[in-house]
């Protein structure tokens, strides 16, 4: 198993310019261990189609049916662990990564082995300099997901290293985790996913962290337009 290759997962639907920009900032990205899996949900806008004309160095996975954030990436997972991938990351096809965003998430790993799962600073697209999420609580009282840090300039945000929760917008894990708590949970198809895979990495005694030193840029919501 290579030590630091990672299978990087993207969920496209019917969104070959979202897709497309995203695919070309991980490629421009310093760090070159890597592999794209790109899950085509039966996209109807011949998307599929033009990006594989576009782009050779890609594992094209095409669902027959729309199977939502969470199949679509369970495929993909379920690949990577049988091509023995230490690590895996899950990313929206709505962002846009920094040129040196992979290395500070995979040295949080390596440095930390209760560490199952980090996420990297979120930004938004249209306002570079304001955080779209970094960080997440539950309410255990009422039953709900809090985002942390939204909105705020990313030169007043702290230093943090653990979050309770980690967003499925962009996330690095060990791909052994999945033996112990399984895959993402299809009931819930998009959104909440997250929280979930969250809460049942807890559950078997391993942290979730936060990395400050690597970025990306989210279009909010564009991949569910």
């Amino acid at each position: 198993m290579n030590s630091s290759k990672i299978a990087v997962i993207l969920v496209n639907w019917n969104q070959y310019d979202l897709t497309r920009n995203c695919i070309i900032s991980i490629l421009d990205c310093s760090f070159k261990d890597f592999q794209i899996f790109l899950v085509d949900n039966a996209s109807e806008d011949n998307s599929l189609e033009k990006l594989k004309k576009e782009f050779n160095n890609i594992s094209f996975i095409q669902n027959k049916k729309n199977l939502g954030f969470t199949g679509a990436n369970n495929i993909a997972i379920k690949e990577a662990i049988k091509r023995k991938f230490k690590y895996i990351m899950l990313l929206n096809n709505d962002t846009e990564v920094k040129y040196n965003f992979f290395e500070p998430l995979l040295l949080s790993l390596k440095k930390d082995k209760k560490l199952a799962a980090v996420q990297p600073l979120i930004l938004n697209f249209e306002n570079k300099n304001t955080v779209w999420n970094f960080g997440g609580k539950f309410n255990n009282f009422f039953g709900y997901v809090a985002t942390m840090n939204k909105g705020v300039n990313k030169s007043k945000l702290l230093e943090i290293k653990n979050t309770e929760w980690i967003s499925g917008c962009c996330f690095l894990f060990r791909s052994e985790i999945i033996d112990k708590i399984g895959l993402l949970d299809d009931y819930f198809f998009v959104y909440y996913e997250d929280a979930d895979f969250s809460l049942r990495i807890k559950e078997v005694g391993y942290k979730i962290g936060l990395q400050k030193n690597s970025a990306i840029y989210h279009h909010e919501g564009a991949s569910w337009k």
